[in-house]
């Protein structure tokens, strides 16, 4: 598939600018809708949207360093990853998939606690290794 590398451009990557705007704007676009409806899966989503974008979009410096704080504390970083995880998995289930609550509940804590497990691990062989 060499003859097609020349179509491929690699080189493109957004401006940091429209990437913090693109993600301030999501972030806010779910809060006003998260506040407008209160379900359970929009509050969910929203607050999905300030933990892992609103860092970034507000200084991309600082979010970095929060990240790094939480990795010194292993237990609560895997916390916050398994909230984190199934409250998100549960409200895509809910509200993108249309499953009902109970089952989007039954999929998600055992997927979220997999993924947990997962990181904790690869958090484990990465501080390892370097």
């Amino acid at each position: 598939m060499a003859q097609f590398d020349r179509f491929i451009d690699r080189s493109f990557a957004a401006p940091p600018t429209l990437a913090r705007m693109f993600g301030a704007l999501v972030t806010i676009a779910w809060i006003i809708k998260a506040a407008d409806s209160g379900r359970l899966e929009d509050i969910l989503i929203a607050v999905f949207f300030v933990v892992m974008l609103l860092p970034s979009v507000i200084g991309p410096k600082p979010g970095r360093a929060w990240l790094a704080v939480l990795e010194r504390y292993p237990i609560l970083n895997a916390a916050l990853t398994f909230l984190l995880m199934t409250g998100m998995l549960f409200a895509m289930l809910a509200e993108f998939l249309g499953l009902g609550r109970p089952t989007s509940i039954l999929i998600a804590t055992p997927v979220g606690l997999v993924l947990t497990f997962i990181g904790a691990l690869r958090q484990r062989a990465r501080l390892r290794a370097g």
